[in-house]
């Protein structure tokens, strides 16, 4: 019976300790695959970096530096719900976690959260008073807060002002015995909940010859991340066309992207003509980068049109940027006269610029120059100078 009771004893402990060392086996393992998963995330492998450590959590749920390294990883990818989850379970069962902390406040200032950054440093720093990391970061958050909420408040500037009146004038200087080109308008546009309209009356004089239109714009919020724009135009049949219209649907997309198809119809009597057009935008922190084109088809020939923006926002309502083009711009008065216009070769390329000058008062200017066929194998370089002054109200 003591022989049994002894061997019984001696299996108990020897399985107990066959199993710890399993355990520490797997525990080894472990460690050694968050080492891999880490210099995964190094060379920018999210993919590979977020797998492993999934792994790692399916054995070991509570391994808190994989956990860490796994919201890194969306952070990245610009998970930042499924970073905020991880991390947020991290400090609710390990409250004094110093690389938790600096995660979080990372995660908020990447996602551009500024306020919670500031308040996630704050907690930060009750468990660290005096550690300069968190105390740089939240000054870092500060400072984009106070950034952004100066650009909101001069965005709030042309909001709150429901009404704004534009003067505007273009110049088209022709280096050669081409008369030179002028174009005037006067503009209007109210800002209502769900659209805004705009009136205006241009008047034009080209090759010695003038010419009155007017305009009418509705730029139209139909769904959150999408409106439309209307346009519609009525003239002398001088130097513009009889009758224009345009429509355009806009489409915000995941990303700071935004794509937009549309259509353009110029009646110049008794010529008609049909522009389609497409757009894609995308924004970078302050940058805007777009790229549109237009077509314009016809009988014996298909015209099109490629541009391409590039435009920095010092504020939501103030910029500089330069746009290139590879044609006809269809949507610029200056730019209409016949029907034939939108087939000639053109190239040139015009800057940008958009100042606030004071409370109620707005200026934007385009310099520009192109390259233009004015008739068959024949070119003529035009200077265009375009300034718009406004006032809000």
């Amino acid at each position: 019976m003591r022989r049994k009771v002894l061997y019984y004893m001696i299996t108990v402990f020897l399985f107990s300790f066959s199993h710890l060392a399993l355990s520490q086996e797997v525990k080894i393992n472990a460690d050694s695959l968050l080492k891999v998963a880490t210099i995964l995330y190094q060379q920018n492998d999210n993919v590979r970096s977020v797998e492993l450590s999934q792994k790692i959590l399916n054995n070991y749920p509570d391994y808190t530096d994989v956990k860490i390294l796994l919201a890194r990883n969306y952070m990245v990818q610009s998970k930042y719900d499924d970073a905020r989850t991880v991390l947020d379970e991290v400090l609710k069962t390990e409250p004094q976690n110093y690389d938790a902390h600096t995660a979080i406040i990372d995660l908020n200032y990447w996602s551009k959260k500024y306020e919670a950054c500031v308040l996630c440093s704050n907690s930060a720093l009750d468990y660290y008073p005096a550690d300069t990391n968190f105390i740089q970061r939240k000054n870092k958050c500060i400072k984009e807060s106070q950034t952004r909420m100066m650009s909101y408040s001069d965005a709030l500037k042309e909001t709150t002002y429901k009404n704004k009146l534009s003067v505007a004038y273009v110049n088209d200087y022709a280096f050669n015995d081409i008369p030179t080109s002028h174009l005037a308008y006067i503009e209007y546009a109210r800002q209502m909940e769900r659209a805004t309209l705009v009136g205006r009356f241009n008047y034009a004089n080209r090759w010695e010859q003038d010419g009155y239109q007017v305009e009418a714009d509705a730029w139209l919020k139909t769904t959150p991340g999408s409106y439309a724009y209307l346009n519609a135009g009525v003239s002398d049949n001088t130097v513009f066309p009889k009758y224009r219209a345009g429509a355009e649907y806009y489409q915000a997309l995941p990303n700071k992207f935004e794509v937009s198809l549309g259509a353009r119809y110029l009646f110049f009597d008794p010529d008609n003509v049909f522009i389609y057009t497409l757009s894609g935008t995308k924004y970078i922190d302050t940058y805007m980068f777009s790229a549109r084109t237009y077509v314009t088809p016809n009988d014996s020939n298909t015209a099109v049109t490629g541009l391409f923006t590039i435009r920095c926002y010092t504020s939501d309502v103030d910029f500089y940027g330069i746009q290139f083009n590879l044609g006809v711009d269809p949507d610029l008065n200056s730019n209409i006269a016949t029907s034939g216009n939108y087939y000639i070769n053109t190239v040139g390329v015009r800057v940008e610029y958009r100042k606030t000058i004071a409370p109620n008062w707005q200026t934007t200017i385009y310099a520009g120059y192109e390259r233009q066929e004015y008739l068959n194998n024949q070119f003529r370089d035009v200077v265009t100078a375009h300034i718009i002054l406004s006032y809000l109200f």
